[in-house]
């Protein structure tokens, strides 16, 4: 490459380009171009600022839950069995019953009486088992748990003697222990032998009127945002028949019980647990989500080999409740107003039993209740959000990029695609140089102003007229002397 090669190489490598603005009276281009700037307005007003609020700083909220139990009220005469108490309140055992309270109810058919035939008994679907009426004392366990509630359904009640199990092996003798200080003194019957004690299973009868108390308060990590369920107003939800469950879509779920704030905690009956809780196959029902007495999806793998019910085997449900500041998820939520749904959620085949053990007046007596029951654990979810100057700076330089890009696609069109291109193109695009030379190496018509002919000092042909010639070219006041 020669030298001039090289240095004509090295401008065009090191050239500047620069901004010229041309007015084009375009009424197409006018047009385009104010479209786009009034679309890009819009959006970024209506969608990114009005619907999507990408001004704010979201993140996923924190809870606490403290969930009691209390029984149905226990009626003092036979009229007021199965009912729920008038607004005014019912006289009951006790306490003065008040809504939303229901009295205690005898009348369920997964109750065992002295006609029920023997083969009607059992844990499958329509069988029944002998009904206790059991307070939440002896049904709930543990009594505090956090985030979390287990309530039986059914309990085994195990009365076991501590004895010589090698001796009662051996020769059928009952030797009984007082301590646990010899090897082969265990307890007996031993848990896993049902048939030794299935004769005192037995269904925690009413529990769908037992209620439960749900005291809750949220707050967000990193934002000075909290609220309590006494203050917030919220919703029990239920997913719709035939929707997917697992979408957040609003036309999939509807509100079926109004949790108010009535500067205390939420109250549901179990019943309404069971009835808004999605079906393990993630699909919404009419009805209820989840039939107690219906076959649990868990059986027969973990249910002995036995097509047992969820009233007999237990269930997990997965609660979320999911909170909201922003309006994105729950309509009308706003910073100073956080509202809350509960979702309610059956956990594909699983049960749940736990073994509590009630010691007896002797040492080597004691009784084991081993429930089976339902188990809902609580968790957080929703978007809790502020308002942070550093996202509305970030969609306000978004914004003046996506005018950027409009205008790079007018001036392509304009450039590239229009009748006029060339002319376009030319007055667009214009190189100037330092050199004259330079520029008619390039051949351009267009050079700086070093380069242009000067205009003739007289019209061509035409000389100062006689005396008005200036022989002092010091003193020229009108014309210059001519050279």
């Amino acid at each position: 490459m020669s030298t001039a090669g090289l240095l004509s190489f090295v401008d065009d490598m090191l050239e500047y380009n620069t901004i010229q603005v041309v007015k084009v009276r375009s009424r197409y281009l006018g047009l385009l171009h104010y479209g786009f700037m009034i679309a890009i307005a819009l959006y970024i007003s209506v969608y990114v600022f009005g619907t999507q609020k990408r001004y704010l700083a979201i993140e996923s909220p924190e809870s606490l839950q403290r969930i009691t139990v209390q029984d149905p009220c226990d009626p003092m005469q036979d009229g007021d069995e199965c009912t729920f108490p008038g607004f005014e309140g019912t006289r009951a055992v006790g306490q003065t019953c008040l809504p939303p309270k229901a009295f205690r109810c005898h009348q369920h058919e997964y109750c065992a009486t002295s006609g029920t035939p023997q083969d009607a008994i059992g844990g499958h679907v329509g069988g029944k088992l002998l009904c206790r009426y059991w307070d939440h004392n002896s049904m709930v366990w543990p009594p505090a748990e956090k985030g979390a509630l287990t309530i039986a359904s059914r309990a085994s009640l195990i009365k076991q003697q501590l004895v010589n199990t090698r001796a009662m092996a051996q020769n059928g003798t009952k030797v009984i222990c007082t301590s646990q200080t010899d090897m082969r003194c265990q307890w007996i019957p031993p848990v896993i032998d049902h048939a030794a004690y299935a004769q005192d299973d037995a269904y925690m009868a009413d529990l769908g009127n037992f209620t439960v108390r749900i005291s809750h308060s949220m707050w967000a990590p990193s934002f000075p945002v909290s609220a309590n369920s006494a203050d917030m107003e919220g919703w029990l939800m239920k997913c719709k028949a035939g929707h997917d469950c697992e979408t957040s879509s609003t036309e999939a779920w509807a509100p079926i019980k109004h949790l108010p704030a009535t500067g205390g905690a939420d109250q549901l009956f179990m019943r309404d647990i069971f009835y808004a809780a999605t079906p393990a196959t993630g699909q919404g029902v009419h009805g209820p989500g989840i039939d107690m007495d219906a076959v649990s999806d868990a059986c027969p793998r973990k249910c002995n080999n036995t097509m047992a019910t969820y009233r007999f085997m237990g269930v997990v449900l997965h609660t979320t409740i999911i909170y909201d500041n922003t309006g994105l998820v729950i309509p009308g939520s706003s910073d100073t107003n956080i509202k809350y749904q509960m979702k309610i959620f059956v956990k594909p085949s699983t049960i749940f039993h736990v073994q509590v053990v009630q010691r007896g007046s002797e040492s080597h007596d004691r009784t084991i209740h081993h429930l089976f029951g339902p188990r809902v654990v609580f968790n957080a979810g929703g978007k809790i959000g502020t308002l942070q100057w550093n996202y509305v700076l970030i969609q306000l330089t978004a914004a003046l990029a996506l005018f950027g890009v409009s205008t790079t696609f007018i001036d392509f069109i304009m450039c590239y695609l229009s009748s006029k291109a060339d002319v376009f193109y030319s007055m667009k695009y214009r190189y100037e140089y330092e050199d004259a030379t330079e520029a008619g190496q390039h051949g351009h018509g267009l050079t700086s102003s070093s380069s242009i002919a000067k205009d003739p000092e007289y019209p061509p042909g035409m000389e100062p007229p006689p005396g008005m010639q200036v022989r002092n070219t010091e003193t020229r006041p009108l014309l210059e002397a001519r050279q």
